[in-house]
């Protein structure tokens, strides 16, 4: 069965599962519908960056920004980067900050934006923060924190991800030429409109590969606070532990118990 789109975004009536490594835990959603669907192509514009804004440089020290939107050569972000809305509905959204926030409580719980950036120019490096200001690549089982100004742990034009409610997530850059560029952001979304199976069988059939489901990962070396908290607020718990194929009866059992406890 197709999972997804041409745009890589999952259909109706299928299923969505995110996994936190920090956590070894995993999100399952069903896929209800779709709102704004066909239309779920947002061409941003210039990232939001300001004349005169400050990046660390990968020689050392720091520079700025020559122009509006440009991102400087040799430089990576200082901080993450949130994405404000556009001026048509930056009055509208609920954080004027930040589009993909939204808050834990009802309805908002049962949206999830799941958000597939492109870059102009492709060559930029990609990271996440996650919550903002927690920087999560790593190696070696968390041990080595990586970041863009390293020598891996990026992507390059692409980027995918699944915003939770409740945490702003930053968004980090590197330019690793000796050329300034200007940038554009286009974003393939969709704002599903989900709940959680309540069936503990086919959620563990699911969490073992055994019934199809679209994967993404929440790359996340430290399990923040944050994380939980928002997960527990929106959801009731804050994901289904994975066990083996072995240890499905164990599996089932905590799987029941757990969607007592869900909120949708």
């Amino acid at each position: 069965m197709k999972n997804i789109d041409e745009y890589g975004l999952c259909l109706e009536n299928t299923f969505l599962t995110v996994y936190i490594p920090s956590s070894g835990k995993a999100l399952v959603f069903r896929i209800k519908g779709r709102a704004n669907k066909y239309a779920e192509v947002l061409n941003y514009g210039p990232f939001p960056i300001d004349s005169g804004d400050t990046f660390n440089s990968l020689d050392g020290g720091t520079t700025t920004a020559p122009a509006d939107g440009v991102f400087p050569d040799r430089a990576y972000s200082a901080e993450g980067m949130l994405w404000e809305p556009p001026s048509d509905i930056a009055s509208d959204v609920y954080d004027s900050t930040d589009m993909w926030y939204v808050p834990t409580d009802p309805p908002y719980n049962q949206r999830l934006f799941h958000v597939i950036l492109e870059t102009t120019p492709k060559i930029l490096r990609i990271g996440l923060e996650v919550p903002l200001g927690t920087k999560q690549m790593s190696f070696q089982a968390h041990k080595v924190q990586l970041d863009v100004n390293k020598t891996f742990g990026w992507t390059r034009g692409v980027f995918e991800t699944v915003h939770f409610p409740g945490i702003h997530y930053g968004y980090l850059f590197a330019n690793d030429t000796n050329m300034d560029f200007y940038t554009l952001a286009r974003f393939k979304y969709a704002e599903y409109i989900v709940d959680i199976p309540k069936s503990a069988e086919y959620i563990f059939n699911i969490l073992t590969m055994q019934k199809p489901s679209h994967w993404v990962t929440l790359a996340t070396r430290t399990y923040e606070e944050k994380i939980r908290a928002a997960l527990e607020s929106a959801y009731g718990f804050d994901g289904f532990p994975i066990y083996p194929v072995y240890e499905k009866q164990k599996a089932i059992s905590e799987y029941e118990r757990l969607l007592k406890e869900a909120k949708i």
